[in-house]
């Protein structure tokens, strides 16, 4: 659909400045755009998944685990996140950026074959965690800017004091937390296998199944509009249905 719309729009100023008569993306019918439901965890498989966390992986990995969890932000949003970004008095963290890794280099703002950008659709929020998650990141990142403060000279980022990054201070591609996440699965067969990117959708069902409303769900995740929200989430409604008529 993208392909079409980008093409679409080049045959129509083909016809505008008269280099063809007609354009070919006429009357062509697209099919409809679908949404491929995300897998997602129950409570009980969250449990089990922080217990495997915990026994077998550092703690800035179950931190990242946990982070996904509790606030559905994406990969790249967690991978960019600041000490700036946390607020301990109301226990919020404000999600306004997302690293991306470049296809190419020749671009200014790439560093380390990252680029620093705004969220998706420059959607900025502000997404309350609960006090232990806070907690823990707190711990998290006072650790961290000790160890930062020793390199002096050797220091990355020197602007920047990501939350998670390498001892350098040069953040993670976002690409290899989903690796990890890749290798932790395969270590871990008990677990149900989902993709890293399902921990947001796993946020999600069970605040649908906690009969939060979708709108408040919507602006966690940074979605555009209640539709997106609708139309990846829809699937899961008839349980909160059936609540409401209970009520």
């Amino acid at each position: 659909r993208n392909i079409y719309k980008a093409f679409a729009s080049i045959m129509r100023a083909a016809v505008e400045w008269e280099l063809i008569d007609e354009s070919p993306c006429r009357n062509i019918k697209l099919p409809k755009l679908t949404h491929e439901e995300g897998k997602a965890y129950s409570e009980s498989e969250v449990r089990l998944l922080l217990e495997r966390l915990s026994e077998r992986e550092s703690p800035e990995k179950r931190i990242i685990v946990e982070l996904a969890i509790t606030s559905g932000a994406r990969q790249g949003e967690i991978a960019a996140l600041e000490e700036k970004h946390l607020n301990p008095k109301n226990n919020t963290i404000f999600i306004e950026q997302a690293l991306v890794v470049a296809k190419k280099d020749e671009f200014e703002q790439v560093r380390d074959g990252l680029i620093l950008k705004e969220t998706k659709g420059k959607r900025k929020r502000l997404v309350t965690i609960s006090e232990y998650v806070m907690n823990e990141l707190l711990r998290w990142v006072t650790m961290k800017k000790y160890q930062l403060e020793q390199l002096g000279e050797e220091r990355k980022w020197k602007e920047h004091t990501f939350l998670f990054s390498d001892e350098y201070g040069k953040p993670y591609r976002p690409d290899s937390i989903s690796q990890w996440w890749d290798r932790f699965m395969d270590r871990n067969p008990d677990l149900k296998r989902i993709r890293f990117h399902d921990l947001r959708h796993t946020s999600a069902s069970l605040l649908i199944e906690a009969g939060e409303h979708l709108k408040a769900i919507q602006y966690r995740l940074g979605h555009a509009s209640m539709g997106t929200t609708m139309n990846t989430y829809g699937h899961l409604l008839p349980g909160a249905d059936q609540r409401a008529a209970s009520h």
